[in-house]
């Protein structure tokens, strides 16, 4: 009998890329806007801005006398990266080959809103929790953006080189949502707002930047993750708990 042909294992897909927004074609812009646009008619869309408008699920350092600013402050970058996770899923489920840009606020050419975001349009409903009285509101969310002057944004993200020399998670992890909250402002109008940022696709993008960020300082910074334990580790309304998200291979993307 004549010896099989040993044959090589087909090599593995390699993970969908999120690329930098200012790198993208038109058809790629018009894909991410189209699948958003989807989502929001599906009502999918609005249900992930609803879990933001959330703060029971403690993914911001909310400042200085609130008693969950210290786990928030731990929970910050691993919960957004599930949290970008959950569009991106359903972003593939109506086109495969769509990703969430990331928007590099790091490049002096970037320090604006996005040219092919600068006239979208859309509507959002949101269901908004209110834990003191335990009642919830619908209400509908349009993009609204009040941008200060490139210059501005670029003093706010110039301390980015000093923040990724940082040494230890809780020191980066402060220091960078302090640059995230400087952009945020800085877009204005629905991004100013906790509650209803991710109405708005150019949270997302900042987001995907945010957690750029956090990758590649992970890969200079092995064993320096964030300090949580127990339920604090679960990162709700997912069953996603922390170390899980010390690897994007377990999300499927990466970053070019």
């Amino acid at each position: 009998m004549d010896r099989l042909e040993e044959r090589a294992a087909p090599a593995a897909a390699a993970p969908p890329q999120r690329k930098d927004q200012a790198a993208l074609s038109a058809i790629q812009r018009g894909r991410f806007l189209a699948a958003v646009n989807l989502l929001n008619q599906r009502g999918f869309y609005g249900a992930l801005v609803s879990i933001h408008s959330d703060m029971s699920h403690t993914m911001h350092n909310m400042g200085p006398g609130d008693p969950t600013s210290a786990l928030g402050q731990q929970r910050f970058l691993p919960w957004h990266r599930v949290y970008l996770s959950q569009l991106e899923q359903q972003l593939q489920n109506f086109d495969p080959d769509v990703t969430i840009p990331y928007w590099d606020w790091t490049k002096t050419q970037e320090q604006n809103i996005p040219h092919w975001l600068q006239g979208m349009t859309l509507t959002v409903t949101v269901t908004m929790p209110d834990p003191g009285m335990g009642l919830v509101a619908v209400i509908p969310v349009s993009i609204i953006r009040a941008p200060l002057t490139p210059e501005i944004l670029h003093q706010r993200v110039s301390g980015i080189d000093a923040v990724m020399q940082a040494t230890t998670y809780t020191d980066f992890a402060t220091r960078l949502e302090n640059i995230h909250n400087g952009v945020h402002d800085w877009v204005g109008g629905t991004m100013s707002d906790l509650l209803t940022a991710p109405a708005d696709p150019i949270f997302w993008m900042h987001h995907a930047n945010i957690d750029r960020l956090w990758w590649e300082w992970q890969q200079r910074h092995k064993g320096q993750n964030p300090n949580v334990n127990g339920v604090d580790a679960i990162l709700d309304p997912w069953r996603y708990d922390e170390p899980q998200t010390r690897d994007i291979a377990n999300f499927n993307y990466q970053y070019v």
